[in-house]
């Protein structure tokens, strides 16, 4: 099912809380997750390299991203700096890695087994702002179920602003697009601003 939105200019940020609930991301696996990033979700390498300052591969950080292998059914967490102890030891080669040698992900061997997958990407702080607006505008895949509580649990936010919803081609009022119950499995979304 395809939803295209439409919303206020400087309101797309209500969309944050949903790319950080994550979204799907169809990709080639058996590749290195700088690839993903920089080649399959064309994320600039020196915006990869000096502003996001942690990812998390599958739960665990990762400092080394171009050792670390993607595969099907991966969770992938990008943020911005992160405040306190806590953004200093998840820091990627921070001073303080070592804190988390017992929970950090180490580095796999390398396999490079070629196939097609779906990656759960998740943004937060600044990379949902710097990057969320061009992955909403590209298309991000979200489970029905997980886009219908977005929708619910931001029904204010969404009710006090210009919203245009499409679904399949159908025009909705923000109400009527509630009320309908259309959400299947999966859904292609996309969002711009208006």
């Amino acid at each position: 099912m395809k939803v295209a939105v439409s919303v206020e200019s400087g309101r797309i940020g209500v969309f944050f809380e949903l790319l950080s609930t994550g979204v799907h991301v169809k990709t080639p696996t058996g590749v290195t997750l700088r690839d993903f990033l920089c080649a399959g979700l064309e994320i600039d390498p020196d915006y990869l390299d000096q502003k996001i300052q942690t990812i998390f591969l599958n739960g665990k950080a990762l400092d080394d991203i171009d050792g670390a292998e993607l595969t099907d059914g991966s969770v992938v967490a990008l943020s911005g700096a992160m405040p306190g102890l806590a953004g200093a030891v998840f820091r990627r080669g921070g001073v303080y890695a070592s804190f988390r040698s017992n929970i950090a992900s180490a580095s796999k061997h390398f396999k490079g087994i070629a196939g097609e997958g779906t990656v759960l990407l998740k943004l937060f702080n600044q990379a949902a702002a710097d990057l969320g607006p061009l992955f909403l505008k590209k298309g991000v895949r979200v489970k029905g179920g997980t886009l219908s509580e977005f929708f619910k649990h931001n029904r204010e936010k969404f009710e006090n602003m210009r919203a245009l919803i499409e679904v399949e081609g159908k025009k909705y009022s923000f109400q009527e697009f509630l009320e309908t119950d259309i959400f299947s499995d999966e859904a292609f979304l996309t969002v711009e601003s208006i």
